[in-house]
């Protein structure tokens, strides 16, 4: 798993905390629900006795010591669970519970050096295991007298009626439905993100798929905000300033595709386009996706006037197909009509020396194509152009997918330009 640091921690604990805050709302509910509805409710009740060692000289008897002789102690537990001391209890008390059930019910521990023995008897009626726990105490001091000279057992805390139940102790479970809830959520989101092999930063773009991103742009939020058109501004101002220096360097046309659909890509190149024609570059902006046009619905224009149209009737000249916009220096080939066969049409010489044509009278040539991903039309137009930008959405696009896409430009020999990572967090 890639390096991860404090910060991106928090953030992915921010952005998905709506789960830790699901699954600890989930378990709080079964914890209070099951101390209700389903475990039965205990009370528990203690007598607390001390074991004496004494010299009995025929009716007097002088005190020794406390008896802390372990084996000696755990004998006597012994006795005291056993069914001649729980059936005399039973007897006394006109139970109708069975041996064994009683013996369940109650539990004695010893507290070590010191001769302290505890009686724990725990029942859904909190007099019986009030009664029991006192004469578990009694039936054992009458049995230890009658069979001892010297060992002598006195109460220190009598059994009184519990007030409140041992069990369920809501506060305790929905203590531990919190921890609980709190440990699967961390846990999920640890999955999620394990699993998620999509765009997150930069570096999984330079470092997994070994490719430069040339830009960032900001996911625009519902609103209108003068901060975030100012960043998404500057983000396309750094953009342009990359490409106008590719532009010296040769780069006159700019296939820009994207690995899967609804990346953003024919916003990303139009905005491009009006940036560059705002600068005072001559552009052209021609959509070769002609199997969905959609940049004649950002700029208002004619669909049926376009790039297939060019193709099918290449006579005329390419300007007669191209439309002015309302930016200065910024002109459009829109998609055209239906073509039934865009990757040859696309692939054609007539396309070529469209390209050749347009090279020579604009600053810059933008295209923009279908998801190199999807079909084969953006695979040939990188093979025609000078270069190729692909855009990626965070958290959308994945990782994969774009190195399938270098992969297949790099086996056709296209010079890839770059990355721009859209809706960028």
């Amino acid at each position: 798993m890639e390096e991860i640091n404090l910060r991106d921690i928090v953030n992915i604990l921010k952005k998905r905390f709506w789960i830790i805050a699901l699954t600890v709302s989930v378990l709080v509910v079964f914890s209070i629900l099951l101390s209700i509805f389903i475990l039965k409710t205990e009370y528990k009740s203690t007598t607390t006795l001390i074991i004496n060692e004494v010299k009995n000289y025929k009716d007097n008897e002088d005190f020794i010591g406390i008896v802390t002789n372990e084996q000696l102690i755990r004998t006597l537990k012994e006795i005291m669970k056993s069914s001649l001391i729980i059936g005399k209890v039973r007897d006394n008390l006109n139970l109708e519970d069975s041996l064994i059930k009683i013996d369940n019910q109650t539990v004695v521990s010893i507290i070590q050096n010191t001769g302290v023995m505890k009686i724990e008897v725990k029942n859904k009626d909190p007099i019986i295991s009030r009664d029991i726990a006192n004469e578990i105490a009694e039936v054992f001091i009458e049995y230890v007298h009658n069979n001892s000279e010297t060992l002598r057992v006195k109460i220190i805390n009598e059994a009184q009626i519990p007030k409140t139940p041992n069990t369920p102790n809501l506060k305790l479970n929905i203590a531990i439905g919190i921890l609980v809830g709190l440990i699967i959520g961390v846990l999920l989101i640890y999955c999620l993100e394990y699993f998620d092999d999509t765009l997150k930063k930069s570096k999984d773009i330079e470092q997994k798929v070994q490719l430069p991103v040339i830009g960032k742009i900001p996911k625009l939020p519902p609103g209108n905000s003068e901060n975030i058109d100012t960043s998404v501004d500057e983000s396309f101002r750094l953009l342009r300033t990359y490409i106008l220096t590719l532009t010296k360097n040769g780069i006159r046309s700019i296939l820009v595709t994207s690995a899967d659909p609804l990346e953003g890509k024919s916003t990303i190149v139009s905005n491009i386009a009006i940036s560059m024609a705002q600068n005072g570059q001559k552009v052209l902006l021609i959509d070769c996706n002609m199997r969905k046009p959609s940049i004649h619905k950002l700029f208002n224009i004619s669909k049926y006037k376009g790039l297939s149209n060019e193709l099918k009737d290449y006579t005329s000249s390419y300007i007669k197909f191209t439309q002015s916009t309302k930016v200065e220096n910024l002109y459009i080939m829109s998609g055209g009509s239906i073509c039934l066969n865009p990757s040859e049409a696309l692939g054609s010489d007539f396309m070529k020396r469209l390209l050749i044509e347009a090279e020579n009278d604009y600053d810059i040539v933008l295209l923009d194509s279908p998801p190199i991903g999807v079909v084969a039309d953006a695979a040939v137009l990188a093979t025609i152009t000078d270069g190729t930008i692909l855009v990626c959405a965070y958290k959308e696009t994945k990782i994969d997918n774009l190195k399938d896409c270098k992969i297949i430009l790099d086996k056709l020999n296209t010079n890839i330009l770059g990355v721009i990572l859209n809706k960028h967090n």
